[in-house]
C-alpha cells in the first residue's frame, strides 16, 4: 500500500499501475504456456531429424532394393528358363542314348546265339584252342629289328618332308591365292597326306600358272594405275588452266571500292598417295613394266625394276589404309591458294577463303571468285560485249554482313559478266536495286508464285 501511495505522489495512477500488473500476470501465463509448446517442437524436432528426414532416403533405398529384388527375379526366371530347356535336352539325349544301347546289346545277343548255333564257328574255335604253337623267339626277333629299322628310316624322311612343309605352310595362310590346302597337323599321317597333295599340286604345273597369272595382273595393275594418274595429273593442268583464265578476269575489278586486287595460284599437293602414284607412273615409263613379263625372273637386270614398283605398292596401299581413302580426287592433286588486297592490306596467299579478311571481306571475295567461276563456266571473257545478252540467274545468300555500297557494287559486277542475282530475302534498303520482286505462296504441296512489284527499265 505504501509503494502505490508513494507512485501516486509521483504522479503514477494506481488504476494504471494495476492494470499492468494484471498484463503482466496474463502474459506470464502466456509465457508458461510457450514453454510447455517449445517442449513440444523440441520433441517435433528431434524425432524430424531422427526419423522423418531419413524417411526419403529409406524410401529410395527400399525402391532400390525392390527394383534390384525384381531384376534379380527376373535374371532367376531366365536362369531357369534355360537351364530347364538345356536339361530337356540332355534327357532327351540320356534316352536317345539308352535306346541305342538297348538295340546294340539286343544285337550282340544275336550275334552271339547265332554264332554258338553256327557249325563253322564252333569247329574254328575247337581248332584254335587245339593248336600248340612253339615259339620261334629267333625268327620274330629278326623281324622286329627289321621293323624297327624301318621304323626309325620312315621317321627320318617324315621329319625332313615336316621341316620342310614348316617353311612351306610358315608363309602360307588357310585361305591363300594358290589355292592349295594347309597342313591341318603335325602327325605323321597329315604330314604323309600334305606331302601327296604337294607332289599333285607340283604335278599339274599350278606353280607357273599363278606365276603368270600374278604377272598378268601387276602389268595390268600397273598400267590401271599409271594410266588413271596421267589422266588424274592432264584435269589437274587443266585446272590450272581454268585458273588462269579467272586470274585474268579478276584483274580487273573496276567498282569494287573495297577490294584493291584478287589472285589465285595453284599449288602442288602433298599429298602422299599422289606422291607414290607419280612415282609408279614414272617407273612404269623408264622399265615398261606393264608391257613385259619380268616379275619372277630374278636373274635378269630388269627385276630391279619390278622391285621397286612392288615397293611403291605396298608402300600406296600402306598410305591408303592409313588415310582410309577409296579414291582420290582431282581436289586431292593441287593446292588452291589466294591472296587479295582490302585497302591497301594485302592478306598474302591463303589457302582457305575463310581466312582471308573479316566476315564481310570474306563474304565479298567469295562472291567476287564464284562470279568469275560462273562467267568462265558459262564462257564468258574478259572485256566481252554483247549487244543482246543472255544473261545467267543464279541464287545469293549469306550476305547480310555486306553493307548495302557493297552490295550495289557486287550486282553490277555480277551483271557486267552477264549474271543477274536471285535473293530470297532482300535488304529492305536495296528493294529499289532488284527489277522484279515476287512473292511465293505454298498450298496443298504446290508452289504458286506471284508478281508484287516489278521496275521497267528507262
Amino acid at each position: 500500500r505504501d509503494e502505490i501511495d508513494a507512485l501516486a505522489a509521483d504522479g503514477i495512477s494506481g488504476t494504471m499501475l494495476q492494470e499492468l500488473t494484471a498484463r503482466i500476470r496474463e502474459l506470464d501465463g502466456k509465457l508458461a504456456e510457450v514453454e510447455k509448446v517449445a517442449e513440444l517442437v523440441r520433441a517435433y524436432r528431434h524425432d524430424l531429424k531422427e526419423h522423418f528426414d531419413a524417411l526419403e532416403g529409406k524410401k529410395g533405398r527400399l525402391e532400390a532394393a525392390r527394383k534390384e529384388h525384381a531384376e534379380a527375379e527376373e535374371r532367376a526366371a531366365l536362369l531357369k528358363r534355360d537351364y530347364d530347356a538345356e536339361k530337356l535336352s540332355r534327357l532327351r539325349a540320356v534316352d536317345a542314348l539308352e535306346k541305342e544301347q538297348k538295340e546294340i546289346a539286343s544285337d550282340l545277343r544275336w550275334m552271339e546265339k547265332q554264332l554258338q548255333e553256327n557249325s563253322l564257328y564252333r569247329e574254328m574255335v575247337e581248332r584254335h584252342e587245339a593248336t600248340e604253337v612253339e615259339p620261334t623267339q629267333e625268327r620274330l626277333q629278326e623281324l622286329w629289328s627289321r621293323v624297327s629299322t624301318l621304323e626309325q628310316q620312315a621317321g627320318g624322311v617324315v621329319d625332313t618332308i615336316r621341316g620342310a612343309q614348316d617353311l612351306l605352310y610358315r608363309d602360307i595362310a588357310p585361305s591363300n591365292s594358290l589355292k592349295l590346302a594347309v597342313r591341318s597337323g603335325s602327325d605323321r599321317a597329315n604330314v604323309l597326306y600334305a606331302a601327296q597333295d604337294l607332289k599333285a599340286f607340283m604335278g599339274e604345273g599350278k606353280i607357273e600358272q599363278f606365276k603368270e597369272e600374278v604377272a598378268n595382273l601387276f602389268g595390268l595393275t600397273v598400267n590401271q594405275l599409271a594410266k588413271q594418274t596421267e589422266n588424274l595429273l592432264e584435269a589437274r593442268q587443266e585446272v590450272g588452266k581454268v585458273v588462269g583464265r579467272i586470274r585474268e578476269m579478276l584483274r580487273d575489278l573496276e567498282g569494287i571500292s573495297v577490294i584493291d586486287s584478287i589472285d589465285l595460284r595453284t599449288q602442288e599437293s602433298s599429298n602422299p598417295v599422289l606422291s607414290k602414284l607419280e612415282q609408279l607412273q614414272r617407273l612404269n615409263e623408264e622399265h615398261a613394266l606393264s608391257m613385259e613379263k619380268h616379275l619372277f625372273n630374278f636373274d635378269k637386270p630388269r627385276r630391279a625394276g619390278y622391285s621397286e614398283a612392288l615397293k611403291i605398292i605396298k608402300e600406296l596401299r600402306k598410305e591408303l589404309a592409313a588415310t582410309n581413302r577409296r579414291e582420290l580426287l582431282l581436289d586431292d592433286t593441287y593446292e588452291l591458294e589466294i591472296r587479295a588486297s582490302e585497302n591497301g592490306n594485302d592478306t598474302g596467299w591463303q589457302v582457305s577463303l575463310d581466312e582471308v579478311g573479316s566476315n564481310g571481306t570474306d563474304v565479298m571475295i567469295k562472291a567476287i571468285v564464284n562470279i568469275a567461276m560462273l562467267a568462265i563456266a558459262l564462257g564468258r571473257r574478259r572485256g566481252q560485249r554483247e549487244e543482246r545478252r543472255t544473261y545467267f540467274h543464279c541464287i545469293l545468300d549469306e550476305i547480310g554482313v555486306l553493307h548495302p555500297t557493297y552490295l550495289k557494287e557486287l550486282m553490277a559486277f555480277a551483271n557486267e559478266k552477264g549474271i543477274r542475282f536471285l535473293n530470297g530475302a532482300p535488304n529492305r534498303q536495296l528493294v529499289g536495286s532488284f527489277k522484279r520482286i515476287y512473292i511465293l505462296t505454298n498450298s496443298r504441296q504446290q508452289t504458286t508464285l506471284k508478281p508484287l512489284l516489278s521496275r521497267q527499265s528507262a
